[in-house]
């Protein structure tokens, strides 16, 4: 009784603060309040109940980040520390307030076959040449794996002609409610929100890599493919570093820092 008590609570308080959110969404797509945003993604994943470890240094010049895809809670983890604009699945359109909020906010979303992948790899390259970083998932959908699926270099062909560095991203859960966080298969967004409320706290841990630079897309798919299932399998005695007001990561995750 007590679980499904303070799993509804939470839930409200997820419900308010995306109708607050609404308000602002238009005007967050049109004016640099990287830091508006930011906030309110650490006050969400408090409600949620998760708790973001961070490792590395997001690079500090405009890049295409690519990280492994385990859940949606991936994007707040990521936005919390990063400013770049994301690439979603076009079903998140669909989701209850949440897809108007990431359409209004700049979201790019993959459409599937009919020339969709190459008419968004166009977007993305105007948007990193115009000085924007992008945050995309490479594998083109979520796994519960320990180690990501294959990295498909189409979605990576931007960087060659944008000319900007790829800096991968290690994504991994854990903590006491870490088995409800991947969102895979048939999953629906309101029933997997409610095992994430009940299942208790999470861990998001994120490790920021060294950049790749000057490869072409399917090098650089298998490069940062590697680099972010190297550090997964990790078991480092050395403990990360965490950025300020972020909680380390624990040494299964540590890794090395990225260029910028």
């Amino acid at each position: 009784m007590r679980v499904s008590v303070c799993a509804a609570l939470r839930g409200t308080g997820v419900a308010v603060m995306l109708l607050l959110a609404a308000p602002f969404a238009a005007v967050l797509r049109f004016m640099p309040l990287q830091g508006v945003r930011r906030s309110w993604i650490a006050l969400l994943l408090s409600v949620l109940g998760v708790r973001v470890r961070i490792s590395g240094t997001p690079s500090a010049v405009p890049c295409l980040l690519v990280a492994n895809h385990i859940s949606w809670l991936d994007i707040l983890a990521l936005g919390r520390f990063s400013d770049a604009g994301f690439v979603a699945k076009a079903d998140i359109r669909k989701w209850p307030l949440i897809g108007w909020l990431a359409e209004s906010v700049g979201t790019e979303f993959i459409v599937r076959g009919g020339g969709g992948v190459a008419a968004l790899g166009r977007r993305l390259s105007t948007r990193l040449e115009g000085g924007s970083s992008i945050c995309l998932f490479p594998e083109g959908t979520t796994t519960a794996g320990p180690v990501p699926g294959r990295f498909y270099p189409q979605l990576l062909v931007c960087t060659e002609q944008a000319n900007v560095p790829v800096q991968p991203v290690a994504v991994r859960y854990s903590g006491r409610g870490a088995h409800a966080a991947p969102f895979v298969g048939d999953d629906e967004f309101v029933s997997h929100l409610w095992r994430l409320l009940s299942a208790g706290s999470i861990e998001v841990e994120l490790a920021f890599l060294p950049a790749i630079r000057n490869c072409d897309a399917r090098t650089t798919a298998s490069l940062a493919r590697e680099a972010i299932a190297t550090v997964l399998r990790n078991r480092a005695d050395q403990p990360a570093v965490a950025e300020p007001g972020a909680a380390p990561v624990p040494a299964s995750l540590s890794g090395p820092g990225t260029s910028s």
